[in-house]
């Protein structure tokens, strides 16, 4: 069984400038399995201007009903196999890696004291530790960035795309990164904007 929860919502405003119907709302979902839980990133689902269940009076509608839109809206199948998938991967890691490099590496598990500059591998993605730790089922890595980044060895091409911190870890003109499944190159120097948000050139899926 899935559980949404509601994040935040965004609506659209009376001339008064009063609430009117909600356009958006923002969710995150769980999915428990004895102790253990996989969660959702926190997602949007757009409210069309067609959905009639969104043009109730914006002061009786309640995380209730919110939650029976999603419901309609969403495909919840699909959803509750993703985190599935995301239970399975943390109970039993998988032995099969996406790319050579990444068989040099343990899979990331629960109940392990990590320390800084560890390597592990998450539903075939890298990760290295930032922060030492013991985990924990619901500090899976894609989950924790205070305590894991992305990993790629240097010989392996362009990293991932890490949020800069100052002046020592901006990205200069003509670097590049990997974001979201595609290769960016930076446009300026100095650069500490996000791929895809502002001063990069998307260069296409990779790899």
């Amino acid at each position: 069984m899935i559980t949404f929860y509601i994040a935040t919502t965004r609506y659209s405003l009376l001339a008064d400038g009063s609430p009117d119907r909600i356009t958006l709302v923002k969710w995150w979902a769980e999915k428990v399995n004895d102790t253990v839980k996989a969660t959702t990133t926190i997602r949007g689902t757009p409210i069309a201007g067609d959905y009639l269940p969104a043009d109730a009076l914006y002061d009786t509608i309640t995380e209730a009903d919110l939650i029976v839109w999603l419901g309609d809206l969403e495909d919840t199948v699909s959803i509750e196999a993703q985190l599935d998938i995301t239970l399975a991967e943390i109970e039993h890691p998988t032995s099969d890696t996406a790319v050579p490099w990444q068989e040099q590496f343990d899979k990331w598990a629960v109940g392990v004291a990590y320390i800084i500059d560890d390597v592990r591998i998450y539903s075939d993605i890298g990760y290295q530790c930032i922060q030492a730790h013991t985990s924990q089922t619901t500090w899976a890595p894609p989950e924790t960035p205070s305590l894991w980044t992305l990993y790629v060895p240097p010989s392996e091409g362009p990293q991932p795309w890490v949020q800069p911190t100052g002046d020592h870890d901006d990205y200069d003109l003509d670097e590049t990164v990997t974001h979201n499944g595609h290769l960016w190159t930076s446009l300026v120097d100095a650069n500490v904007w996000e791929p895809g948000v502002s001063q990069w050139s998307d260069e296409g899926v990779y790899p």
